[in-house]
């Protein structure tokens, strides 16, 4: 219910209200891959490099061959050499 919630707000334009309500979810649901993949996602877009790693990070500690989780992060690094 609350992704899609927060799927519903991001559609809307609303991405602070999407971005926080994915978080919500993840609180609730510590092992929501989707969550985590759509914050790295949200947070890439936003230019928060360090916050969208660490979402994808979190995605591949629960799911650790996640492919599109690696892909994002190797990707950013790539692009982002000052990125931890």
């Amino acid at each position: 219910m609350l992704l899609s919630l927060a799927t519903a707000w991001m559609s809307q334009g609303n991405i602070t209200a999407g971005l926080m309500t994915l978080k919500q979810v993840a609180q609730v649901d510590p092992n929501n891959v989707t969550a985590y993949l759509q914050m790295g996602e949200v947070l890439r877009h936003q230019n928060d490099i360090n916050g969208a790693i660490e979402a994808y990070r979190r995605a591949l500690a629960v799911q650790p061959d996640l492919v599109e989780a690696q892909e994002a992060i190797n990707n950013m690094l790539r692009t982002q050499p000052d990125a931890q």
